[in-house]
């Protein structure tokens, strides 16, 4: 046992909506009778206000309490029952290792799976317990994380008509659809398809990738895309190629939602689940609905000559959101926004419920140990990393149908399996020291681990 105090911070209690709490009073917490340890492994990874010391206790509204902590002494404490990984910063070279049948590890992934193609495979995700993604399959799902409010889908704060984009695309020397990105060449392969698209309908193309005008400086930057001047900009145009960086399941972020927002039709490539997700049935057009770039520019080129028709994709700020299993969705899910555009706010509370989240698991039958910590013979099992619900991610393919036979996009996919494989590989060895996994069980290298 490492000394008899652990400090933890508490913090205010945020008890709505499931939320975890913490405390700006600090009191000792005796290791003999405290609450479970969950170790955030990765302390950049651990989403908290530098004000908050490394641990800290959480109360949550189920009653049960943990202390939540990303100091790596903690690792052989008894108390210390989870393991939470931040799938970004994740690294098969540095985990907590061995592996104890009764540890639990859970992983929290927020972004694309192009961050970290490790997850997207079962060998990779069925080493975890306890999951946080975009998947709606996820014990603790982000689905729909870039849904802020619904009332802002309806609101006229950022809106232009359609007479106005009309005029403005004359004054303003606009073209119908407007395209920016940040992210050039990723597993969508949407460079390759906007690059099509573009020799059968005008596209600004602003941002390093598939460029053909400069993006005004007041919103030239990446932290300046959730700005108001950035909205207002976006606004004047009709239609917006809304096209994920990676093509899974229910991988869906601001590219659709945002267009919503402010009144411009999305484009939209990604989520094939994408329609549940809207105001209605009649508020975005979808790439995959069409045989090729130049069939979708021609049903664009006839939108923009026909205002009626147009503004049906626009109903949603007129007629509000009829979509009525997305308005339960939002109400029901396990976190809400402090406030419509405080997006830190919105970060720690969603990360606040998945950490109280994670408390009430560990305490449940399926997370409650089963095997003591004095038997050390078998620490892992078949029943352990049994299949879990994966994130459906695909492989990558090119995104014009006709080069997918000769295009191959998908090597950091690949990777991705091969690294899972030799991952569990290492777990199930019982290895003790992860540095090892690259010379021992990688036995490659990729560009990962170059």
């Amino acid at each position: 046992m490492r000394g008899n105090l652990l400090n933890a911070d508490v913090d205010s209690c945020l008890k709505k909506d499931g939320q975890g709490c913490t405390s700006k009073d600090s009191r000792p917490v005796s290791l003999q009778k405290q609450e479970p340890i969950l170790l955030w492994w990765y302390e950049d990874g651990m989403p908290h206000d530098t004000n908050i010391k490394k641990s800290h206790k959480i109360e949550c509204p189920s009653g049960r309490a943990c202390i939540v902590s990303c100091d790596r002494s903690l690792k052989n404490n008894p108390g210390t029952v989870a393991y939470i990984f931040y799938g970004t910063s994740f690294s098969a070279n540095d985990l907590p290792l061995p592996r104890n049948l009764d540890d639990v590890w859970a992983l929290l992934h927020e972004e694309s799976p192009k961050n970290n193609w490790l997850f997207s495979h079962e060998d990779g995700i069925s080493l975890f317990n306890y999951t946080a993604t975009f998947s709606r399959e996820s014990d603790y799902p982000l689905t729909t994380q870039y849904i802020v409010d619904l009332n802002d889908w309806v609101s006229s704060k950022f809106f232009v008509s359609t007479q106005q984009k009309n005029r403005l695309r004359k004054t303003d020397e606009l073209a119908p659809v407007v395209y920016l990105q940040r992210d050039c060449e990723p597993p969508s392969d949407r460079d390759r398809y906007v690059k099509e698209l573009m020799k059968h309908i005008n596209i600004d193309s602003y941002g390093p990738c598939v460029n053909n005008k400069k993006i005004p400086p007041n919103i030239d930057g990446f932290h300046k895309l959730s700005n108001e001047d950035y909205f207002h900009f976006l606004a004047r145009y009709k239609f917006h190629l809304s096209f994920e960086n990676a093509l899974c399941k229910d991988y869906m972020t601001e590219k659709l939602f945002r267009p919503l927002q402010i009144g411009v039709v999305p484009v939209y490539m990604g989520s094939s689940y994408a329609h549940q997700f809207l105001p209605n049935n009649h508020s975005a057009i979808f790439v995959d609905n069409f045989t090729s770039p130049r069939d979708l520019a021609k049903f664009l080129l006839e939108l923009d000559q026909n205002d009626s028709k147009y503004n049906e994709y626009l109903r949603h700020h007129s007629n509000g959101i009829e979509n009525d299993w997305l308005i339960t969705t939002i109400k029901n899910r396990k976190w809400t926004y402090y406030g419509p555009s405080d997006k830190v706010n919105f970060i720690h509370r969603m990360f606040a419920g998945f950490e109280c989240s994670l408390c009430d698991f560990i305490s449940s039958e399926n997370g409650r140990r089963h095997k003591s910590t004095s038997e050390k013979s078998d620490r892992l099992s078949s029943e352990m990393l049994k299949p879990k619900r994966i994130m459906a991610c695909p492989e990558p393919v090119a995104s014009i149908a006709e080069l997918r036979s000769h295009v191959h996009i998908s090597q950091c996919y690949w990777e991705g399996l091969y690294e899972a494989k030799a991952l569990k590989h290492m777990l199930m060895s019982n290895e003790t020291d992860s540095t090892k996994f690259e010379s021992k069980y990688l036995k490659r290298k990729t560009d990962k681990y170059p």
